[in-house]
């Protein structure tokens, strides 16, 4: 088995829903990468929205990205959680 069907296997997300905090920028733009390459349909969440869509349209080029900007994802957590 060569080393790229290992790591493929070991990190296949095709057909899943990723969500990466802090994927607009440094290790978690890498790792958002990752599960893009990997077929998943990533949603990057960041406190800056500008940079969280501007991330998610250059990794939309290689797969399925969407821009979660913080304050979006905390008022969808209030309302599906809400008490």
């Amino acid at each position: 088995m060569t080393g790229n069907r290992v790591i493929h296997d070991l990190f296949d997300v095709e057909g899943k829903v990723v969500l990466v905090t802090g994927g607009s920028r440094g290790i978690g733009l890498a790792i958002a990468t990752g599960f893009v390459k990997a077929g998943g349909r990533v949603y990057i969440c960041s406190r800056k929205a500008g940079a969280c869509a501007l991330a998610a349209k250059e990794l939309s080029q290689c797969g399925e990205c969407h821009s979660l900007p913080s304050s979006q994802a905390a008022q969808i957590i209030q309302q599906d959680f809400a008490v």
